[in-house]
């Protein structure tokens, strides 16, 4: 019996698994501020003035920082109004994080025709880790390292955005297939690039496979399907029913107060997109 010929969609992302693999891909650079940073939050020498005097170079990042450091996000108990207020209170990994944010929401992925694409990836990358960390408050398990796993889950999509919009072999309306097929290997490919912890590339490598047992994991499995029910209107079952609410030991009622989150996360996901 003659195989089945390979569809467009099939040739594409198979060519650019083949290229990310040859090493044929230019993954994006993060912006230096950024680099520094995320150094820096790996290093326990590093003092709140440090992350300052780096802060200061890059005005944008500066105000990102404050905006978010005042946003339900970080809960701040009561206004944050300088950079070394916010330093001082948020800690250097969470400045990495919210480094990272700003970096992926406007300066790193920039693809024209598909602005809105990148928008409703990044509301989801937000909308992602803010559930990831609520999980992980609820659990009492570490709430940065979930933030950021939620964060950059998925940051394969808008890396692999571009390479697939080029491709003239597919229409448009089959670009986001191929990104959702080849995501998982390039954000593994762009996590390691970035010198980014264990923990997120393990929540890019696995958030898909079920019955994975590591607890960031399945904390990012759980927050990926919450975000899908508040933005994208999926059903609550696909989270009450997954294994990984399970794992977790998730009763009803911790799933409860998550989904009375919900408007919330809309809105934080809406106002940093």
């Amino acid at each position: 019996m003659t195989p089945p010929a390979e569809s467009p969609v099939d040739r594409v992302a198979g060519r650019l698994l083949s290229k990310l693999a040859a090493g044929q891909v230019g993954l994006p650079i993060l912006p230096a501020a950024a680099q520094r940073i995320i150094a820096m939050a790996q290093d326990d020498s590093t003092s709140v003035r440090d992350i300052v005097e780096v802060l200061k170079r890059d005005q944008s990042l500066t105000s990102y920082v404050l905006k978010v450091a005042n946003s339900p996000i970080c809960t701040p108990s009561s206004p944050i109004v300088s950079i070394h207020q916010a330093c001082t209170r948020l800690g250097s990994r969470q400045v990495r994080d919210l480094a990272l944010m700003v970096t992926i929401s406007s300066r790193t992925f920039v693809v024209r025709g598909y602005e809105k694409v990148l928008t409703d990836m990044f509301k989801h990358a937000v909308c992602t880790a803010y559930f990831a960390q609520e999980i992980a408050r609820q659990k009492r398990l570490n709430v940065e390292e979930a933030f950021l796993s939620g964060l950059l889950h998925d940051v394969g999509k808008p890396a692999a955005l571009p390479l697939a919009a080029a491709e003239s072999l597919i229409a448009r309306s089959d670009v986001i297939e191929v990104v959702d097929r080849v995501h998982v290997r390039y954000g593994v490919a762009l996590v390691e690039r970035w010198g980014l912890p264990d923990a997120v590339a393990k929540a890019t490598s696995f958030h898909h496979s079920l019955g994975y047992a590591d607890t960031g994991v399945q904390i990012v499995q759980v927050a990926d399907h919450l975000a899908h029910v508040v933005l994208d209107g999926t059903p609550q079952d696909s989270v009450r029913s997954h294994s990984a609410a399970a794992a977790l030991n998730l009763y009803p009622e911790d799933l409860d107060a998550l989904f009375e989150l919900s408007d919330e996360a809309e809105r934080v996901a809406g106002a940093f997109a």
